[in-house]
């Protein structure tokens, strides 16, 4: 970072003889994993392919401290990267992941982690149009991600990992319509991208396929083109993945959305797990 950024940024952000500062934003020891400290942001190079399409490449992940992200994108309604003064990718989604984290840091003492029985509870709650509350949707939001064992505990009734994919669907056409399950895809996860599938039966009895991949630092996307054999880009590779040009905060809103506003229409109080 450059002593003219900073100025710049100095300068630009003068308000009522306040500033932020950006050595309040860019971190030196705090623990990267720490929500309740940290806020991360991966930096991409894109190509608009369209209006509802772009091709994106991940060039480096970055954590900022969040008391300093919150007084530079909330308080001052920045949009842009501190340090590069490039505009934030996909910045409502980075806005609302940094809201949770912050809310997060209010209800919870530092570097507390819920156990997977309750984000369990709290997901089934959920999906079965239960009531939470904001401290359990905090919960929900910045801890439930694709990795949570419940996703796919139905594997463990399948004695061959190299027959998981036909054993889901095994599972999902014996299924009543709207039923659907996550599993693992053929395309190779890279460094900062993972990568899932929901399996679901549609109201006319048909089994169909929806990829969609966590992004570290960045949210939830929908791939396009998704072939099987194909390696997800990592940081710095200057390798693109076209998605759409929609990114979701959490899992549970990715989900939501698919639901409510695609035609993927599965019911979520019929997840198999």
């Amino acid at each position: 970072m450059s002593r003219n950024a900073y100025a710049v940024f100095h300068k630009k952000n003068k308000k009522d003889g306040d500033t932020v500062s950006l050595d309040a934003i860019t971190l030196e020891e705090t623990d990267p994993g720490n929500k309740y400290q940290t806020i991360s942001y991966t930096r991409f190079i894109f190509e608009v392919v369209d209006r509802e399409q772009i091709r994106i490449s991940p060039v480096k992940s970055v954590y900022w401290n969040l008391d300093g992200a919150k007084q530079w994108f909330l308080e001052h309604h920045n949009i842009r990267d501190p340090e590069t003064n490039s505009s934030i990718l996909f910045d409502m989604v980075f806005k609302t992941r940094l809201f949770r984290q912050v809310e997060l840091s209010q209800y919870y003492e530092n570097g507390y982690e819920p156990e997977d029985a309750l984000l369990k509870e709290l997901f089934l709650t959920y999906i079965n149009h239960g009531v939470l509350s904001g401290k359990e949707l905090s919960l929900l939001h910045n801890f439930f991600h694709i990795d949570n064992t419940i996703l796919m505990k139905w594997k463990e009734e399948c004695e061959e990992p190299s027959k998981h994919r036909e054993f889901s669907n095994q599972l999902i056409e014996k299924a009543d319509k709207g039923s659907w399950l996550i599993r693992q895809t053929s395309v190779k996860e890279s460094d900062v991208i993972k990568t899932r599938v929901i399996t679901f039966k549609t109201k006319d009895g048909i089994v169909r396929h929806c990829v969609f991949a966590h992004v570290y630092g960045c949210g939830y996307i929908l791939p396009q083109g998704m072939q099987s054999g194909m390696e997800m880009p990592s940081l710095g590779s200057g390798e693109y993945i076209t998605i759409k040009n929609h990114v979701f905060a959490s899992f549970i809103d990715l989900i939501t959305h698919l639901v409510k506003f695609t035609d993927c229409d599965f019911k979520l109080d019929k997840l198999i797990y």
